[in-house]
């Protein structure tokens, strides 16, 4: 399979969630929510995900991030690897 990694520093309040929506050669794949809730500070935090994708027609992935109403995040230094 195809292993993802994807590190960044946030800040801000309430929780966000993470994930992808992943496309193969015949379009649109879907998305999947990766991480448990992170519990944002006001403090910046390196957070990083690591997961598998195990369909082997994956091609690309965009990454997805989920704000519940109320919350607030600031992300910055994003990098992903895709190996």
């Amino acid at each position: 399979g195809t292993f993802v990694t994807i590190r960044f520093k946030a800040s801000g309040k309430g929780k966000a969630s993470f994930g992808f929506f992943s496309y193969t050669d015949y379009g649109y794949g879907g998305f999947k929510v990766v991480s448990k809730p992170v519990n944002l500070t006001p403090e910046m935090k390196q957070n990083g995900i690591m997961f598998q994708i195990t369909d082997p027609k994956v091609k690309q992935i965009r990454p997805l991030i989920i704000i519940p109403k109320d919350s607030e995040v600031k992300i910055f230094d994003y990098q992903i690897d895709i190996k």
